[in-house]
């Protein structure tokens, strides 16, 4: 393939993958869009509008060869779904010696195209990811707890039994202090800690370069998105979600929001991966710990110099005999 051809097949996905975007928004379908960052969210937005484009239902969506590590294979006849893969450019570096070395500069140049299946497209063993269980939230509490509270830098947490009658949080940016409610259980504390960290990531976030919608409304509606993204991932079930009033949208704001959508995922995604990676090596732990034979203190036995019935009577020289 020349580089022009690869080039305008790159340009259609790109567009098609805008065009997705605009439609599902254009027909009220934002919750299926933010349903999807759920399962989907470690992709860009474009890919995942590639991906929905050509497999509404994915669920989970690896390359050929991943999916072999995980001894699976494609089903015959599966056609994959292309996406589109960043080019970074390069810069040659000599060192004292006049040695080149190559490096990556964080700069995208360009896309190129991968391939990629989903879970229902292939078959072989089961697919043993982490599965977040109300048993696991619940043994591990304090320890997702803490988790999520390194997600945010610079934040200092607390618990109060005075915030304000029906106030179950606080949170201040200037002071840079989130507080729960005590009187909450653990899974309404875990779920309100989420949302005071989505919102302090948007509330302090570095937005001179942004190119969405900038607007009061548009901050309570990426908290409330990230919130149940990570909530739902996390196995703490809800269907809050604050959806934006599309009616006031040009015919503009519709692809600038799509930077709104790129900080909903990024922060959601932050969060998710730091939960996930921690916890997964959390319970390998603990099931290491588990399996390992438990050591018992052994006493020493006390002896004492006792005579067998036979030997009662007789001389010490007959019994060594």
């Amino acid at each position: 393939m020349s580089d022009n051809t690869a080039k305008n097949v790159t340009d259609n996905l790109i567009r098609q993958a805008d065009e997705t975007f605009e439609k599902l928004l254009k027909e009220g379908k934002y919750r299926e869009l933010i349903d999807a960052m759920i399962l989907l969210g470690d992709y860009s937005l474009r890919n995942q509008m590639l991906i929905l484009a050509a497999k509404p239902d994915a669920t989970r969506v690896e390359g050929m060869n991943a999916w072999n590590y995980r001894k699976r294979s494609i089903k015959p006849g599966e056609k994959s779904i292309k996406i589109l893969a960043p080019v970074f450019a390069k810069e040659v570096v000599f060192d004292k010696n006049g040695q080149p070395t190559e490096n990556l500069v964080n700069k995208v140049t360009g896309y190129r195209i991968n391939y990629v299946f989903d879970e229902s497209q292939t078959k072989g063993e089961d697919v043993r990811d982490l599965k977040i269980t109300p048993e696991i939230l619940d043994k591990n509490y304090d320890f997702i707890t803490d988790v999520l509270k390194g997600t945010i830098k610079g934040f200092e947490f607390g618990e109060s039994e005075s915030l304000g009658k029906e106030v179950t949080s606080r949170l201040d940016t200037e002071s840079r202090i989130i507080e729960i409610s005590k009187t909450l259980d653990k899974e309404a504390k875990l779920k309100t800690l989420i949302n005071q960290i989505a919102a302090a990531n948007v509330l302090t976030r570095d937005r001179r370069n942004f190119t969405g919608i900038r607007s009061s409304e548009m901050n309570g509606v990426e908290m409330s998105a990230i919130t149940y993204i990570v909530a739902n991932r996390l196995g703490l079930k809800t269907d809050k979600l604050t959806e934006p009033d599309f009616s006031k949208f040009g015919e503009k704001d519709f692809a600038r929001f799509a930077g709104n959508i790129g900080v909903i995922r990024s922060v959601s995604q932050k969060i998710i991966m730091a939960v996930e990676n921690k916890l997964s090596y959390e319970l390998h732990k603990q099931k290491t710990a588990a399996a390992e034979p438990k050591v018992t203190e052994v006493k020493p036995v006390k002896t004492e110099n006792i005579k067998s019935p036979a030997s009662k009577g007789k001389k010490k020289t007959e019994v060594t005999m």
